[in-house]
């Protein structure tokens, strides 16, 4: 993300590695994958190693859990609609 999308940045962590796991031969989902014959998206697991977050529960103040509220809304719609990236687990203990 650069230029008009640079905003994006200020409220992501910073990574310092990221990984993914891909499901092998004999795992449930490669199964799937092989009997249903492509109609099946084969799932990657995704990993990374980034900044300490710290959970929304700890916001003390209505303002600020707002900000924080409107913060996440702004960045799941950029990220799905720029990147194509749908967060499919949301969650207070679980937002990007």
């Amino acid at each position: 993300a650069h230029g008009e999308h640079g905003w994006v940045l200020d409220h992501l962590p910073h990574i310092y590695l990221s990984f993914d796991v891909p499901f092998h031969d004999c795992t449930p989902q490669a199964n799937l994958e092989k009997k249903l014959e492509g109609d099946y998206e084969m799932c990657i697991m995704w990993g990374s190693i980034q900044e300490e977050l710290y959970p929304i529960l700890t916001l003390k103040t209505a303002k600020g859990c707002a900000q924080v509220f409107y913060d996440v809304v702004q960045c799941h719609h950029w990220a799905w609609k720029y990147p194509r990236i749908l967060h499919c687990n949301i969650s207070h203990g679980n937002i990007m």
